[in-house]
């Protein structure tokens, strides 16, 4: 019994450590397969939010496209010089109350320019002389050294900020008074002034060559100030729904090509307008846009000339 006893004990010693070697095992495969169900389930509602994930970026890549879409259609229409009027709105081009009117920025089937209250009144006298043409036939004017026949004549000349250089508007101003008072009492003149839009006289159609005018004009172009982009198609629209005789176009830089080719449809013959008007144009102290220049002038049987 006594050297029975433990062996025994010794056995059930070693059944219970194999039992509880046993049960770790199991409790800790258990453990690993639980986490290993977790981690599964985790997994896959992290693929499901991620698919879900690549759905709304998808959805959203699809918006933008169709709103990209939708502005390269908008900038396609809008390229045009018939949707930069609606599009731009009215500004004011000059920065001083005198000059305070609607600014006309792009063409329109219907073109209205609500003529500015300058207040434009005065004293002086200009020089006006008998303008006749470089053949000495008929009345005509000149500008530049351009000559133009005819009895009415429009002005378009640039405002824009880059006639402030060289003091170049200065220039053409006094280029442009020495012109119109040189014609007769019996022309008629206008004058339009530009930059990112037009700003005509203070009058509804061209003014008699007379010296009360020339005064009038004289104070007007005193309180202009160059500033701004170069965009003359308002203004030249303008000019051409004036119907006068010709037009004396001046531009110191380059402008928007389209802008050519929407003259030129404007300027076409019809029933409503049987002539084509001459646009006698002047590239002013850069040849920039010396090309468009050219091309205005030939396409409506203008002259064309470059001044330093």
């Amino acid at each position: 019994m006594v050297t029975r006893t433990p062996v025994v004990a010794e056995s059930c010693a070693d059944h219970w450590r194999s039992r509880a070697s046993t049960w770790q095992s199991a409790l800790i495969s258990m453990v690993c397969h639980l986490l290993a169900l977790i981690a599964l389930g985790l997994l896959t509602v992290a693929v499901q939010e991620k698919g879900a994930g690549v759905d709304l970026f998808s959805e959203m890549i699809g918006a933008a496209d169709s709103l990209a879409s939708a502005e390269l259609a908008t900038v396609s229409v809008d390229s045009s010089p018939a949707a930069a009027s609606a599009a731009a709105g009215p500004e004011t081009l000059f920065e001083t109350d005198a000059f305070a009117a609607a600014n006309v920025n792009g063409p329109s089937v219907e073109l209205e320019i609500a003529p500015h209250s300058s207040g434009l009144a005065g004293t002086g006298a200009g020089t006006g002389g008998e303008g006749k043409g470089l053949s000495g036939a008929g009345l005509g004017a000149d500008f530049f050294g351009l000559g133009g026949q005819g009895k009415s004549f429009v002005y378009v000349l640039d405002c824009s900020d880059s006639m402030n250089n060289d003091d170049r508007f200065r220039r053409a101003r006094e280029e442009l008074i020495y012109s119109i008072e040189k014609l007769s009492r019996e022309q008629s003149f206008y004058v339009i002034l530009y930059n990112d839009g037009a700003m005509p006289m203070d009058a509804d159609d061209p003014v008699p060559a007379v010296p009360e005018e020339f005064a009038r004009l004289r104070k007007w172009l005193e309180r202009a100030e160059p500033f701004g982009g170069t965009y003359p198609w308002p203004a030249l629209e303008y000019a051409l729904s004036l119907e006068p005789d010709a037009i004396y176009f001046l531009s110191d830089g380059e402008f928007e090509p389209n802008i050519i080719s929407a003259v030129r449809e404007r300027n076409q013959k019809s029933k409503l307008h049987p002539r084509q008007i001459p646009i006698h144009t002047i590239a002013f102290a850069s040849q920039a846009g010396e090309n468009q220049m050219k091309i205005l002038a030939r396409t409506s049987g203008g002259k064309y000339r470059f001044v330093k």
